[in-house]
């Protein structure tokens, strides 16, 4: 009965905000016209995407920039909120496909690659970012090989912590919610000498009840919790000088996958005989140098990353003693970036070398109970990567330039197989060129037309058949694009568009020889296409509206296995359309609401196109109240509690849980 009664007054509470907001939408476009044009504007939007700092209107390439407000506003916490408000970015879990370019899991590599604060993560392990401290995220769409080098042939994910400075700033949070939901957290930036000396500090606790009853141990099976800390130490000796220490943790102590078998009676329910986990811990300390010289400025970029993978899991769904998987696997990334760039009349330039040195020890057993067999998989990986790349701007007139850009990587890598005691080594290199044109047609209007390349390095697969090579090829893209960027309408509207194609030669592909035995190899090769559409919209003092569209067709030229021929078939998780659009209130007295639907076409899950994820759209609203140094918000995320369950018939048929409604409310003091 309590379940009944918390479900109807959630759904009421769901109704009543929709009906709220929808009103506030009709009295916006009312009072729109009433209100002088001059009273509000868009600021103009500094980004780094380029590794130095420019106007979003300068930078040839589509990216899409949110601040902290707006992802305070849009309760995005974690890249899995920021996705769903990115056009043609999308994700299930782990990295994202991005205009329909994703890595194949079982590589644990990526085809875009993520950046905290200049550290790279450039494979599929660890790839977690949370928002507490941020200044700013900024997603950049298409080939990033010129300045970021490997595993970013579809983009770069570039988060941007708050640099603590002379202002004293910071908040302090506590959040609760359905299904037993607690978060505390926030972030401390504070001088310690003025001028000279000063530290930041952000964190969280988080916890929250799983979605599978353990009917066996009379437990949830899939609880979640985390802490996660960050600790930012700034030092400017002088005027040219400026030294950051920035480290951080996250330690999850979580449940077991939110997953069941597509055959189970009731998808909630289990019965394992143990408890299981699934934890990704992530360590991460960067040394960030910026010496400012008479005519140009070096920048250099010193971090040490460790992830571990942690799980164990009951295989046989079972509450019998059967068989068991055990995952311990640690993963540790040195890397070093070094660059120059300078400005001179009217050339802007860039040059860097890069180097950096992972290594992947540890892996998993298998334990069959009844029989005593125990398989077992203990492979090291080393890699060492070195890139030299430089990128040049020239303002040819006062409306027209271009940019070039090349850079050259190369990487080595070893794999030492400890259980069958075989060794393996390859060599990989790659140039990747980009060459843009850009014209303003005046202040407020600029196009560009861009041409670039980007790749993803090759690999080795440790689950390789028999006579079959545990080393794969690198794979290849070519992406040209066209696009513009506005400020209209006295600077109250932001429009930019983009329309792409990307060919995609040599991708790294799982191929299937014999039921589900196979390796990977460069066997397909795709093109995608498509058109981007953003707009940021400042209706009054106190209406704003944000919307943004993403079209992609993604589809296999050529690919075929032992189990089909995929050619002219949907890339895997490449949904048709994704799409964002949102309504924000903030009133003279405080008072503040906001509301946002975000959206996803048909997507396939599998080469052949046989297991679809529908087409699907989440509501997420706001209502709360701003004083001068307290906020208070009622929320509810996904309040239509939209399912989009996966299903992972490689993992022997089982469904993978989306999240389900959250409501609840937030308290903030801020300082």
């Amino acid at each position: 009965m309590k379940t009944i009664i918390r479900k109807t007054l959630n759904e009421m509470l769901s109704v009543s905000l929709l009906i709220v907001l929808f009103g506030m939408s009709t009295i916006a476009t009312a009072q729109a016209e009433e209100t002088n044009k001059h009273e509000t504007s868009l600021d103009a939007i500094v980004v780094t995407a380029q590794k130095t700092e420019e106007n979003l209107r300068d930078v040839p390439l589509s990216v899409t920039v949110l601040d902290d407000l707006t992802l305070e506003d849009q309760q995005i916490k974690d890249l899995g909120d920021l996705y769903n408000y990115i056009p043609n970015v999308y994700s299930l879990g782990g990295a994202p496909s991005i205009r329909g370019i994703r890595a194949d899991g079982t590589t644990q590599s990526v085809s875009a690659g993520l950046y905290v604060d200049g550290v790279p993560t450039t494979t599929g392990v660890g790839f977690l970012a949370l928002m507490n401290g941020v200044e700013r995220v900024e997603v950049l769409r298409g080939p990033q090989g010129t300045l970021y080098g490997k595993n970013t042939l579809a983009g770069v994910i570039n988060v941007i912590t708050k640099k603590p400075g002379n202002e004293r700033e910071g908040n302090v949070y506590a959040e609760i919610g359905e299904d037993n939901k607690y978060e505390v957290g926030g972030f401390f930036n504070t001088p310690i000498i003025k001028d000279k000396f000063y530290v930041g500090f952000s964190g969280r606790f988080y916890q929250k009840d799983g979605l599978i009853e353990n009917t066996y141990l009379n437990d949830t099976a899939d609880d979640r919790e985390d802490f996660y800390g960050k600790l930012y130490l700034r030092l400017t000796p002088t005027d040219k000088l400026d030294i950051s220490l920035i480290s951080s943790i996250l330690e999850p102590d979580n449940g077991g996958f939110s997953q069941n078998l597509v055959s189970a009676e009731n998808l909630f329910e289990v019965e394992y005989d143990v408890d299981e986990y699934n934890n990704i811990s992530k360590d991460t300390h960067a040394l960030n140098l910026s010496y400012q010289f008479d005519n140009f400025t070096l920048n250099s970029v010193t971090s040490y990353q460790k992830t571990t993978i942690e799980t164990f899991r009951d295989m046989d769904y079972t509450s019998e003693a059967i068989s068991y998987i055990k995952v311990d696997m640690p993963y540790e990334t040195w890397a070093q970036e070094l660059r120059l760039n300078g400005e001179k009349g009217k050339l802007k330039w860039l040059a860097g070398l890069y180097a950096d040195k992972f290594e992947k020890s540890g892996g998993f057993s298998t334990t069959f109970v009844k029989t005593g067999f125990k398989y077992e998989n203990y492979t090291d990986i080393n890699e060492n990567t070195i890139g030299i790349f430089g990128h040049l701007d020239y303002q040819l007139t006062d409306r027209f330039s271009v940019t070039f850009g090349l850079r050259y990587d190369d990487d080595h890598k070893e794999s030492d197989d400890h259980v069958n005691n075989e060794y393996v080594e390859a060599d990989y290199s790659s140039f990747s060129p980009k060459f843009a044109l850009q014209y303003k047609i005046n202040n407020q209007i600029t196009t560009y037309a861009t041409v670039a390349k980007g790749y993803k390095s090759g690999g080795f697969y440790m689950f390789a058949a028999d006579g079959y090579p545990s080393n794969y090829d690198q794979e290849t893209l070519w992406s040209y694009e066209v696009g513009v960027k506005s400020v209209l309408m006295d600077n109250r509207l932001m429009l930019n568009a983009a329309v792409y194609y990307m060919d995609h030669s040599d991708m790294q592909v799982l191929t299937t020889i014999d039921g589900d035995l196979g390796y990977v190899s460069n066997a397909a090769s795709a093109t995608s296409m498509g058109f981007e559409l953003e707009g940021n919209f400042i209706i009054n003092k106190n209406f704003s509206a944000f919307a943004n569209l993403g079209i992609s067709d993604s589809k296999f030229d050529e690919f075929s296995d032992a189990k089909g021929v995929y050619d002219n078939n949907d890339k895997t998780y490449a949904p048709h359309y994704t799409y964002a659009i949102g309504l924000k209130y903030r009133g003279d007295g405080g008072f503040y609401a906001g509301a946002d639907v975000t959206g996803y076409g048909k997507s396939y899950l599998d080469n052949a196109n046989e297991s679809e994820l529908h087409a699907y759209e989440l509501v997420n609203v706001k209502i709360g109240y701003e004083w001068e140094h307290v906020d208070f918000y009622i929320y509810g995320k996904n309040i239509l509690d939209k399912e989009y369950y996966q299903v992972l018939a490689t993992q022997g048929s089982t469904v993978s849980f989306s999240d389900p409604r959250e409501v609840g409310a937030r308290l903030t003091y801020r300082f």
